[in-house]
């Protein structure tokens, strides 16, 4: 006799599956995307709906000053306004100048620190903590340090310079219309070159050993072995940095609204702190949607320039 539940002996029957026997396949693709999903949910939450409605702004009458007639669809006038108005296209050229330096000085200053940190020097990794401080520190912080560096009273930027007979008497940095701005861009070179730093010090110790000694043995000097070796193999990394960079740095607020406010009058004025002003000073909230789109838009173009002529340059080569 055959147990209870087992099928007979000869019979092609296959035994009942119970309770909760089948598995639940789904392929790698599928499971990947599933994965995503709940950060696909935060990005859309936090980037997708504010962007929206921002451009929904953009294309309103949206002002706080008259709520009654708040709301309604004015279509291009906004961005009309906008393009004709000479404050905006005066903060776009004081941004890009703002850019310009602190980029070139975070850049060049970080990828100096680390071809001579990518060197065997005694005490590497201690050097390599104290340069990473100014930017692991909170942005208010390092403002606030600043501040009191440059103070023009007792301020260590001003002693030190008139030390080394720079400067005669002791300056107010953030005062004066002619040197705001140069004080703003070295506030903020100081605080970001360490990212440059880190990434490309990252991407310098991925280059081959082999290779760089296959160089020497044939005779290229320090300075071929750079061009050709070092800059080639780390042409994305670079890239990648300064369009990071370029990109925080056009929507810095913090430490330009803590220093200086975008004064004195508008001398340091970047296009954040003016979209700020439209917004939040006159309350006009579809004028500063307008402003914010425009701004995107010139941020993208110069990115996709940027990716487009670096990316062809070394494809046809």
């Amino acid at each position: 006799m055959q147990p209870s539940g087992q099928p007979l002996v000869g019979t092609s029957e296959k035994p009942l599956r119970t309770g909760l026997s089948y598995r639940f396949r789904i392929s790698n693709r599928w499971f990947g995307f599933l994965c995503l999903v709940p950060a696909l949910l935060v990005l859309g939450a936090v980037v997708a709906v504010p962007l929206g409605r921002t451009i929904l702004t953009s294309f309103q009458y949206y002002t706080l000053l008259d709520l009654t007639g708040s709301g309604r669809f004015v279509g291009l006038r906004n961005f009309q306004t906008v393009l004709a108005d000479s404050a905006f296209w005066t903060s776009v050229y004081r941004t890009a100048t703002f850019v310009f330096f602190a980029l070139a000085g975070q850049f060049t200053i970080g990828f100096s620190l680390a071809l001579l940190l990518n060197q065997q020097i005694r005490g590497r990794s201690w050097i390599r903590g104290a340069f990473l401080l100014p930017w692991i520190l909170p942005s208010a912080e390092t403002t606030l340090l600043w501040m009191w560096m440059a103070n023009p009273q007792y301020g260590i930027v001003n002693w030190v310079l008139q030390r080394l007979g720079l400067i005669g008497n002791f300056q107010n940095w953030f005062a004066d219309p002619s040197l705001a701005m140069p004080a703003l861009v070295a506030a903020v070179i100081w605080r970001g070159f360490p990212f440059h730093m880190l990434a490309l010090l990252a991407g310098l110790q991925t280059i081959p050993l082999e290779v760089i000694e296959a160089a020497k043995i044939d005779g290229a000097g320090a300075v071929r072995r750079f061009r050709y070796i070092t800059l080639a193999h780390m042409r994305y990394v670079i890239l990648a940095t300064l369009l990071i960079s370029m990109i925080w740095l056009n929507q810095h607020f913090i430490t330009v609204w803590v220093l200086t406010a975008g004064g004195p009058g508008d001398a340091t004025e970047t296009l954040a702190v003016h979209v700020y002003r439209a917004a939040f000073e006159s309350w006009d909230l579809g004028i500063a949607s307008a402003m914010g789109l425009v701004w995107l838009g010139f941020m993208m173009g110069i990115a996709g320039l940027a990716i487009y002529f670096t990316t062809r340059k070394y494809e046809t080569t």
